[in-house]
């Protein structure tokens, strides 16, 4: 039964209202290639509905405490009283019985940095949804301009809003702020200004160092249009966060002692059932029935795809990309990472509609 619905909401979305798409990649599509992406994305719905959901991570023994958000709040609260981040960093997280091998395991110190600056947390969450404020704006300015809907546009701007919609807590998480900084720098970026999308590619991965990706989707994607100026900024902004980053590896083994825990690795291949638990942790789609996030997940993906634009191209490649390395790296307790998608993601549903009925349509009709 889970199954049948899951194709069910598949076939339905091409029948949602009239809006249509400036630019559906899939309007030139043929028969055989609309088929396949058709059959293509209902098998991995049906995958996801019936596969093994992913494993849940254990508990953590008693007495070691503590969840991230708790770490982050004690080494915030020492740099308040002027203590240095790293000595700080590796204290509390020694004592927490958290890793110091390798050094990724001790976060940058540039969002701990700015939570200080700002004046401590409630000061930066306002600036956290103040940033997610003007992202979704732009990326809602941005849909505006691709539909010729408005009642769409709404739609959008509601899954927007929904969308930046974290938990209050993660205003001490590094993913989110990385997370919002991407999406607002796709919503600033264009052919002809990329300067603050630059700004803001930059400060996601001095944050978390996860997102470095994104600074190469960027550099292949301008180089691929053969913009020289654009290609070099990008390029030397990836130089620069490396150097900054083995700077940071430099500083951790500085303040690590030979007895300190080592990380078990993160190469554990939760596959597809992995990002799904990720999604449904992390947006609001855990607030469905379990199977929905395997419907959704592939929509948001398709919606994304099919809206043929410099912008959208750049923030599928960046989600398909991070897709396809958490479907390889990360442990069950890793599910936080979830939220560099979480922003950007669902916004793809905005599409749905208008470029499932153009794939349906290629189906019946034929052609080249």
């Amino acid at each position: 039964r889970k199954a049948h619905a899951a194709l069910a909401i598949f076939r339905k979305t091409s029948r949602f209202g009239s809006a249509t798409l400036v630019n559906n990649r899939f309007e030139m599509y043929p028969r055989w290639a609309a088929a396949a992406l058709l059959i293509g994305a209902s098998l991995l719905m049906l995958y996801g509905v019936l596969a093994p959901p992913a494993p849940v991570p254990p508990m953590r023994p008693v007495g070691v405490s503590q969840t991230d958000g708790e770490l982050y709040r004690a080494i915030i609260s020492r740099l308040q009283r002027g203590e240095g981040y790293y000595k700080t960093a590796a204290d509390e997280q020694r004592m927490r019985g958290y890793p110091l091998f390798p050094w990724v395991t001790m976060r940058p110190p540039a969002l701990a940095a700015l939570t200080v600056a700002v004046g401590g947390e409630s000061n930066a969450a306002l600036l956290l949804k103040l940033i997610a404020v003007a992202a979704a704006l732009g990326i809602v300015l941005r849909i505006h301009l691709a539909v010729r809907a408005l009642p769409l546009v709404a739609v959008g701007a509601g899954i927007a809003a929904v969308a930046i919609s974290f938990p209050a807590n993660v205003v001490l998480f590094h993913e989110s702020w990385a997370a919002l900084l991407i999406m607002l720098s796709l919503a600033l970026w264009s052919e002809q200004r990329f300067e603050f999308s630059f700004a803001c590619g930059i400060a996601a991965v001095m944050i978390r160092e996860l997102t470095l990706p994104y600074l190469g989707v960027m550099l292949v994607l301008a180089m691929m249009r053969r913009a020289r100026n654009e290609s070099l900024t990008w390029a030397a902004g990836i130089v620069a966060v490396s150097v900054t980053l083995a700077l940071h590896a430099d500083r951790v083994d500085a303040v690590r002692r030979a007895g300190d825990l080592h990380s078990p690795g993160w190469a554990s291949a939760g596959g597809w059932p992995f990002v799904l638990r990720m999604m449904r942790e992390t947006t609001a789609m855990g607030l469905l029935p379990s199977w929905a996030a395997a419907v959704l997940v592939p929509l948001s993906l398709i919606g994304w795809a099919g809206w043929k634009h410099p912008m959208a191209d750049r923030a599928l490649f960046y989600l398909v990309g991070m897709i396809g390395a958490f479907m390889l790296v990360g442990r069950p307790n890793n599910v936080y990472w979830g939220m560099l998608l979480a922003p950007m993601l669902p916004i793809g549903l905005v599409f749905v509609p208008s470029v499932t009925n153009t794939l349906w349509r290629r189906l019946r009709e034929g052609g080249p």
